[in-house]
């Protein structure tokens, strides 16, 4: 899923992402949650690609 897709999803988990890599501010563990649909396997996936880049 494109960061435009997740955006649309979840706008401010994006962004609060973004500055966490932005920053190398990680924690150890972080739990996506929510109902079919609202995008929480598409952002956890998101993440994940955007840290094997860094």
């Amino acid at each position: 899923m494109a960061t435009a897709e997740i955006n649309q999803l979840q706008p401010g988990l994006v962004q609060q992402f973004q500055n966490v890599i932005q920053h190398d501010r990680l924690s150890q563990a972080y739990v996506f949650v929510g109902p079919r649909g609202s995008g929480p396997n598409a952002l956890a996936r998101w993440l994940a690609q955007r840290l094997f880049l860094y």
